[in-house]
C-alpha cells in the first residue's frame, strides 16, 4: 500500500515506468554486435534508451538503481526481429551485456541486469547503449540512455522507509520528503529550502530573506 504523503505529483515520480509486454528473446553473444559499413545515403538513426526499474519503487530522483539490479529497456526504430547489441559504458571503458532481438513491430523491450562489478560512483559517468546495423532507415540505430546513478545496495541509512537512493535527505529521517525548492535536496535537510540556489551569491542569506540575491549583502535585512 503506498503511503500517503504531501508532496506534489511533480515531486513524486515513481521508479517504475510502464512498458510494453516483454517480446524479445534473450539471445546472449560473448561480445558485443560489430556495426557493419552502413549503406551509401543511409542516415543512422540516434535517440533515447529508456531504462526503467522492473518493479515500482517510490522514488524522488529517476534513473537510479542497484548494482546487480535488473531494469527495463525500451526504445524504437528497429526493423522487427533485429538483432540489438546492449553495451554498459562508464566513463571510457564499455562492456558488452549481450544481444537481444527486437519485437514484431521494431521495438526493443528486454530486461537486461546491471553489471555488479559497476562501480557505485556519482562521478563516473554511466550510461546503456543499444546498437543495431540496420534499423528503419537502413543506416544503423544508435540509442544511449540518460546517465545511471549506481549505488551499492538498498539500505535505508536514516530509517524513514526511503532506501538512500530515492531519499533527498538519506541522513535525517523526512517521512514526506518534501522539497519546497524543487533542487533535489529535502526541506528537512536543506538550509535554504525556498532557495534553489541555495544562497548562490554566498552571504549567508537565503534569496527568499536577501534584498539581493545576486551579489552578497553587506547588512541583513529589516526583520
Amino acid at each position: 500500500m503506498q503511503r500517503p504523503d504531501a508532496r506534489s505529483d511533480a515531486t513524486r515520480r515513481p521508479r517504475f515506468h510502464a512498458a510494453a509486454p516483454l517480446a524479445a528473446c534473450m539471445c546472449w553473444l560473448a561480445g558485443p554486435l560489430p556495426l557493419a559499413a552502413q549503406e551509401a545515403g543511409a542516415a543512422r538513426v540516434r535517440g533515447t534508451l529508456w531504462v526503467s526499474p522492473v518493479e515500482y519503487t517510490e522514488c524522488v530522483f529517476e534513473n537510479v538503481f542497484v548494482l546487480g539490479e535488473t531494469v527495463m529497456l525500451t526504445g524504437g526504430s528497429f526493423l522487427p526481429d533485429e538483432p540489438i547489441a546492449i553495451s554498459f559504458v562508464q566513463d571510457d571503458a564499455t562492456s558488452s551485456l549481450g544481444e537481444v532481438r527486437a519485437n514484431a513491430k521494431g521495438g526493443l523491450n528486454a530486461r537486461i541486469a546491471i553489471p555488479a562489478s559497476a562501480r557505485a560512483d556519482a562521478n563516473v559517468e554511466t550510461r546503456m547503449f543499444a546498437r543495431a546495423e540496420q534499423g528503419e532507415t537502413g543506416g544503423g540505430v544508435v540509442l544511449r540512455s540518460a546517465p545511471l546513478r549506481l549505488f551499492v545496495d538498498e539500505r535505508d541509512s536514516d530509517g524513514d522507509g526511503y532506501t538512500d537512493m530515492c531519499d533527498n535527505c538519506p541522513a535525517l529521517a523526512n517521512e514526506d520528503l518534501t522539497d519546497g525548492d524543487a533542487d533535489g535536496v529535502g526541506d528537512a535537510c536543506d538550509a535554504c529550502p525556498l532557495d534553489s540556489d541555495n544562497d548562490g551569491d554566498g552571504d549567508g542569506l537565503c534569496a527568499d530573506v536577501d534584498p539581493d540575491p545576486y551579489s552578497a549583502a553587506t547588512t541583513n535585512p529589516e526583520p
